[in-house]
């Protein structure tokens, strides 16, 4: 509108200029004023043009802007799609893993006449030893939240359960307030992510130290509903809570513990760390059924792979009713350029009665249980990466690879060697429980084609010495072959 009306001006101007001018001025003066006004009509118009393109790029910009305010933008993180407010105080993003494994076994048992010769043997077998899916996001900043199911473990593969359902306040830093079902703080090893773990499993006092299975059926694991604050810095971390379980033990009440971990990192720096940790729990209320069954605990592991459910170690139900027990535990991990060092030590004392209703000082009681066990674990890079470690947590975390794989660039992803010690001491004759000793040696080879996907091959040496109630070695050798293939999201 604004140009026809300009060009019109200017048309009609020439018009009127065209019927005066030839009586006052020559033809050739004449031409000449005709061709100005042309010139400055046609910077006119490269005026107008411009400025209607600078208003409608204005008006683009402000629609933009607007509908980014009302909307939520969509990107991916690696194979992750992420949503996300413009404002930022709102997000959510998918959380999920796979963890495939094969087993391979070959035993070689002590006491070939042993009465529990067959009853132990371990078949080759394979499982999802995890499969995760979920959601996980923050609300309005300050509240963070997840909710992840498991499809997949060693004994329930295709079984889908709660695996961690919490909500955590962020907004008092640099304290974390977190309540729902997440895992107890306890354990450099426990706390550090399944996708980050260096083997395929967590070493035997690891598991022994934060599981317990009650009376034969019920089992307390590492993830628990309950109320924890945790803080860190770029040096330090700490976290304590209580604890409980979602079972309610036939009817009968839930056991209620303390749990705490604190740590430091004297030295945190890019190709060089040393971390120095100790943990802890009391178990104040262990679980009382409402009937008069005796509350026995259980301790057992499989051998440092769980593609088979027999356990080689096992105490049994303990011959008393447990009136209280606790865990002390230290830890260290030291990194230094491609190398990483990391070793635990933990504890546990399980106080029993006689009567599982007197739980009285001195009431019946009979000795009480303690356990013992470690590893000292180490691994190196091939290729030049170096394994990540969050202060703030006390935890190892995801490798990031220098060269992905790939035949087109060349790159060959990331090797990693790594050895582990493990031992783990479940026998205490004094309180009349004999689960077996067992020494494990772990040699293993990963390679991370990717930040996601990675292949993990261990070869362990497991080596058990076990007596049963008469007196006959039970223990035996197994050498066993464990693959995982996993991808993360």
């Amino acid at each position: 509108m604004m140009t026809l009306k300009i060009a019109g001006l200017v048309g009609t101007a020439i018009a009127v200029a065209a019927i005066a001018l030839p009586a006052a001025v020559g033809a050739g003066e004449l031409e000449d004023r005709v061709q100005q006004l042309e010139q400055e009509l046609i910077l006119l118009r490269r005026q107008l043009e411009s400025q209607v393109k600078q208003a409608k790029e204005t008006a683009d910009k402000a629609i933009e802007q607007a509908g980014q305010q009302a909307g939520v933008s969509a990107r991916l993180k690696g194979p992750t799609p992420i949503w996300e407010s413009e404002d930022g105080r709102f997000k959510a993003e998918l959380d999920g893993r796979i963890h495939y494994d094969i087993g391979f076994f070959g035993q070689n048992d002590q006491a070939p006449n042993s009465a529990q010769r067959g009853e132990d043997d371990l078949s080759t077998q394979s499982n999802f030893r995890r499969a995760r899916f979920g959601l996980k996001g923050t609300m309005d900043k300050d509240w963070a939240y997840r909710i992840i199911f498991d499809a997949g473990d060693s004994d329930t593969s295709g079984v889908v359960n709660a695996d961690v359902i919490d909500i955590a306040y962020l907004g008092f830093h640099p304290f974390k307030f977190t309540l729902g079902k997440h895992k107890v703080p306890n354990g450099m090893e426990i706390l550090t992510s399944s996708n980050d773990i260096p083997f395929i499993e967590r070493a035997q006092v690891s598991n022994i130290s934060v599981t317990t299975v009650f009376g034969g059926d019920e089992e307390i694991g590492l993830k628990r509903m309950g109320f924890s604050v945790g803080a860190g810095g770029d040096f330090w971390h700490g976290r304590a809570g209580t604890f409980f379980d979602s079972d309610d033990f036939d009817g009968g009440d839930m056991p209620l513990s303390l749990h705490a971990r604190a740590g430091v990192a004297p030295v945190n720096e890019d190709d060089m760390m040393i971390h120095l940790g100790a943990s802890g729990w009391h178990l104040f209320e262990p679980p009382q059924r409402n009937d008069a069954t005796t509350q026995s605990f259980q301790l057992r592991d499989r051998p440092e792979l769980r593609v088979d459910g027999n356990r080689l170690i096992d105490t049994g139900p303990s011959p008393g009713s447990v009136d209280d027990a606790s865990m002390w535990g230290v830890e260290l991990a030291a990194r230094w350029k491609m190398a990483w060092l990391m070793a635990e030590y933990a504890a546990t004392t399980w106080s029993q009665s006689q009567d599982p209703l007197d739980r009285t000082v001195g009431g019946g009681a009979i000795e009480d249980a303690e356990f013992e066990g470690y590893y000292v674990s180490a691994g190196v890079f091939l290729t030049g990466e170096s394994r990540p470690y969050n202060a703030r947590d006390g935890v190892w975390k995801g490798l990031r690879v220098r060269r992905p794989f790939s035949l087109s660039t060349g790159g060959l992803g990331a090797w990693e060697l790594l050895a582990r010690f493990s031992h783990l001491n479940l026998d205490d004759s004094d309180a009349g429980i004999l689960g077996g000793i067992e020494d494990n040696w772990t040699l293993g080879v990963n390679w991370y084609p990717n930040d996601y996907v990675m292949f993990k091959l261990n070869y362990i040496n497991a080596r058990i010495d076990r007596e049963n109630a008469a007196g006959l070695e039970i223990g035996q050798n197994v050498d066993i072959i464990g693959l995982r293939t996993a991808v993360k999201w």
